[in-house]
């Protein structure tokens, strides 16, 4: 299978790089609630005895993948011999290294980075937390993760360059429609009641019969679609409650919209991409959330998972 601008190395653990035939098959997954990117591929075999500790795929002289090789196999048949490769990307030095006990009395961005980063590099805006303790037991992702949270209130996000951050966003904009053949082959617009809340209860005081939950919140979206679901909301560890529902009515109502465009080919898009779908009635750029690419002996295919953007 002949692939157009498709690059494909295999780095070895003295540091030889080696191109790889076009993939008999390959899958690609990309996903912004997921910290490592995630491909399986098998080749034609071209040599054995060659043991590759590293990956990188480029689509179009850009970076598609770059990551471990966590699993190398030989499969043989009577049709011939193939090599399988199951990797990762670079987030998992992150996932797999357990990070060191400590208690904190006050932790900025620069020294959580400087004991937990493993040397990336950081989009990470100044922040500070005060009691910050990291358990044995987790990750230098988990620890990174729970600082985050408590210093942004969000979760954070190593993209595709190995550069960490927040919320991606590229400030690339591109259009996805339904025309030529470069258009859309499947389009999915799906509207999620199962994740919308009605109303939130919010916990004002701890009185001698229990917890008093003397303040409600709801939320309009939900009510207009007619949902009923509600929740009793305690402070978390930053202790503002009010700010602590919007966050969750917001998040809630993003989740409530997405749309699936299966695209063919190998399309140029990244977590964080805004995307214009052309012909429908939706009046602001959606946000790329989700990525996978295809490659089998059918042909190639991209499928992408389009939300709101994130506050």
């Amino acid at each position: 299978m002949e692939l157009k601008g498709v690059q494909i190395r295999g780095i070895s653990p003295d540091g030889q790089a080696f191109s790889l035939e076009a993939p008999l098959e390959l899958t690609l997954r990309a996903d912004r609630q997921v910290p490592c990117d995630g491909l399986t591929a098998s080749f034609p075999l071209q040599e054995e005895g060659t043991a590759f500790s590293w990956l990188r795929m480029d689509l179009g002289g850009r970076m598609l993948f770059e990551g471990l090789v966590d699993r190398q196999s030989l499969e043989r048949s009577p049709e011939g011999s193939l090599l399988r490769l199951e990797c990762r990307s670079r987030a998992a030095l992150l996932v797999d290294n357990e990070a060191r006990p400590a208690a904190y009395n006050g932790l900025d961005c620069r020294q959580l980075l400087r004991e937990y980063g493993l040397g990336f590099p950081s989009r990470l805006p100044a922040g500070r937390v005060g009691l910050f303790q990291v358990a044995k037991g987790i990750s230098c992702w988990q620890a990174i993760d729970r600082f985050c949270l408590a210093a942004y209130r969000k979760h954070p996000y190593l993209d595709r360059y190995g550069v960490l951050g927040l919320d991606p966003f590229t400030g690339r904009t591109k259009t996805i429609s339904g025309r030529g053949e470069a258009g859309w082959r499947r389009l999915t617009i799906q509207q999620r009641n199962d994740v919308l809340y009605s109303r939130l209860h919010l916990r004002t005081a701890i009185g001698e019969k229990g917890a008093l939950y003397g303040l409600a919140v709801n939320n309009p979206l939900g009510v207009s679609r007619g949902i009923r679901r509600e929740r009793y909301l305690n402070p978390g560890v930053l202790g503002d409650i009010r700010q602590e529902a919007g966050e969750l009515l917001a998040e809630s109502n993003r989740e409530s919209f997405r749309a699936e465009a299966v695209l063919p080919g190998l399309a140029d898009l990244e977590i964080g991409d805004l995307a214009l779908l052309e012909g429908e009635r939706l009046q602001d750029p959606l946000y790329v959330s989700g990525l996978v690419w295809r490659l089998s002996a059918g042909g190639a295919s991209t499928r992408v998972i389009l939300q709101s953007a994130p506050l």
